[in-house]
């Protein structure tokens, strides 16, 4: 019995330390700054994926997306950023890669992410029954510092 107590212990020992080595002050401030909302288990983003801003600050948010080169697209691809309506940034990337942009977390509110080029797998032929509406891949995000 003492055996069982003791492996017991042990293990409720291993998920506290566990629990802890995974726990991060940033996870936690990212988590109640802002969440990215409507993206694809496997990171696409859709046409309905947006930023909610949940704590304004002198934050901004890192967004890398990747536009892979195998995608049917025109270039330069674009991204705007839309705010009540409004298109407050717009992004163009010329060339298909991995592209960072950053997004000012400055208001509460909703980000709409618009943009111009979509796909769906199962109509390029390749054998897909993927009917989803897709564009880029979201390989990132961290709410940073401002610089300056």
């Amino acid at each position: 019995m003492g055996l069982s107590i003791a492996a017991c212990l042990l293990s409720m020992l291993s998920i506290l330390i566990i629990g802890v080595a995974g726990c991060s002050a940033s996870g936690q401030e990212q988590a109640s700054t802002y969440e990215i909302t409507n993206t694809t288990a496997d990171g696409w983003l859709t046409p309905d994926t947006k930023v909610l801003v949940k704590m304004p600050g002198s934050k901004r948010l890192a967004l890398s997306l990747e536009v892979p080169g195998w995608m049917p697209f025109n270039y330069p691809a674009k991204l705007q950023i839309t705010r009540d309506g409004r298109v407050d940034q717009t992004f163009e990337f010329p060339t298909p890669g991995v592209h960072k942009i950053y997004i000012p977390l400055d208001e509460v509110g909703t980000i709409g992410l618009k943009i111009d080029n979509w796909f769906v797998p199962a109509q390029l032929g390749i054998g897909s029954d993927d009917k989803r509406q897709l564009s880029y891949r979201l390989k990132g995000a961290a709410a940073e510092d401002k610089p300056g």
